[in-house]
């Protein structure tokens, strides 16, 4: 009998579909939520192939203009700028150029990469984001953003460092932000601002070392209150001799992969009930100390539970506190080029003093401003090098009079392969604002902006014809 029940179990299981016993096997793996995850960020998010056709069909870049496109981007990728989360920052965008940066941060595994953007109301185009799993000494897209889109999450599958590199659209202008984040899988449970409620930890020994305590213990007032840690139904509202009044919870993450069972203990009141769906950080109870806890001060206990693995500690899911939402409003005051205010400045790896020294540069030479955060200016200078400067350290341009002596060519940006704005004639008096590089920013007396590139050798870091 045992040997036909298991023929027939082996029957059942190569009928099914492929792909359903793949399911069935795998969905209750150690990798099986960031696997499926990143299956469905796939069917959800446009690659960079179908953006670009996109672009095209929908007028926003001139198939002529593609490739310089994909250049800038590939170029970035290759020139990573390490940074620390959380972190945030301001683009003011003029869309003759688009702007294009990669950023080199580390991720922990079972936790979420968080990257928004917000423009200005009056401000046109937008950001595309993606994020760059490391694959050897390859990178593999594992997540990107539509153009309208304003909050990308990312489940990390392992602990590492990944590329988040974000570009302009053509024709972007005004103000916009961004802010990137790493976030804890799971909604802190407990709506308190105290820098460190968890009191109580998994593992520690309960009833005199007869039992593991199968949790963590978050300290807050009565009738704090407790908050969904993640999306899913409310499975038990029940009371118990131990756990007092509490409610038990199938998780799930925001893509419908399940999680596992949520525990919350020791409520003061619930305000679900059996059988309902909660979003996460929905408000399910409040804080109290019911059942074995009457003698303790108020206090959730908070559980997880996964199936073939028992209880785990919820701690890496949730964090020692609540997180801080990370904000940074829209737009700053500086221009597209700025000014060296001293007679030479450090530009940094990162935004503080604290971070290493990338190179020097002299007083009067201007550096590109590609962001703006928290009294630091994201630059990249003449030589190709971005970094940061302190924004004390920079002001506007100051023009200079020069005549020209010759014809003069006034091109729209540093770049030689740049299109020709006017050509000035000889003796012409124009203001120089500052040296980029090989290039001088000049503007006419009509006002109009443009550089004088002089002839100098081709350096590996522009462009090949």
């Amino acid at each position: 009998m045992k040997g036909l029940l298991c023929s027939l179990v082996t029957i059942v299981i190569l009928a099914l579909p492929v792909g359903l016993t793949t399911e069935l096997i795998s969905v209750y793996g150690p990798d099986a939520l960031a696997r499926n995850a990143s299956s469905d960020l796939r069917e959800q998010y446009l690659s960079r192939q179908q953006l670009t056709r996109k672009l095209v069909s929908d007028r926003q870049i001139s198939p002529s203009s593609i490739d310089d496109w994909e250049w800038q981007a590939l170029r970035s990728l290759n020139e990573p700028l390490p940074l620390e989360l959380p972190y945030a920052e301001q683009w003011l965008l003029f869309g003759s150029e688009t702007q294009v940066i990669t950023f080199d941060i580390s991720a922990t595994q079972n936790r979420i990469l968080e990257i928004t953007s917000d423009r200005q109301p009056t401000a046109q185009g937008g950001m595309f984001v993606e994020i760059f799993e490391p694959m050897g000494e390859r990178h593999r897209v594992v997540a990107t953003s539509n153009p309208t889109d304003t909050h990308l999450r990312w489940p990390v599958s392992r602990t590492g460092t990944y590329r988040i590199r974000v570009q302009s659209l053509p024709g972007s202008v005004g103000a916009f932000a961004l802010t990137l984040d790493e976030q804890f899988a799971f909604e802190f449970p407990v709506a308190t601002d105290s820098p460190k409620p968890v009191q109580s930890f998994f593992g520690m020994p309960r009833d005199g070392g007869r039992r593991e305590h199968h949790g963590i213990d978050i300290f807050a007032p009565r009738h704090t209150p407790v908050v969904a840690a993640t999306d899913g139904y409310i499975a038990r509202v029940a009371t118990s001799t131990r756990g007092g009044l509490h409610i038990w919870q199938r998780g799930s993450d925001e893509y419908g992969n399940p999680i596992g069972s949520l525990y919350y203990a020791h409520l003061e009141d619930t305000h679900v009930s059996a059988g309902t769906w909660v979003n996460r950080g929905t408000q399910i109870g409040t804080v109290g100390n019911s059942g074995n806890a009457i003698s303790t001060p108020p206090h959730l206990h908070f559980g997880l539970y996964q199936r073939s693995a028992g209880p785990q500690d919820p701690l890496p899911w949730t964090g020692l506190a609540r997180q801080a939402t990370l904000t940074i409003p829209n737009g700053h005051r500086w221009p597209a080029w700025v000014s060296i205010a001293r007679e030479s400045v450090n530009v940094r790896t990162g935004p503080g003093t604290e971070y290493a020294v990338e190179t020097t540069i002299d007083g009067g030479e201007l550096v590109a401003l590609q962001a703006a955060t928290s009294g630091w200016l994201r630059v990249r200078t003449g030589s190709g090098v971005s970094g940061f400067l302190a924004d004390t350290l920079v002001d506007p341009p100051t023009p200079q009079p020069i005549t020209l002596q010759g014809p003069t060519q006034v091109q729209a940006s540093p770049d030689p392969s740049s299109p020709i704005l006017i050509e000035l004639v000889s003796g012409t008096v124009a203001a120089r604002l500052g040296r980029f590089g090989n290039a001088r920013l000049v503007q006419t007396e009509s006002g109009l902006q443009g550089w004088i590139i002089d002839p100098v050798a081709i350096t590996s870091d522009e462009r090949p014809s």
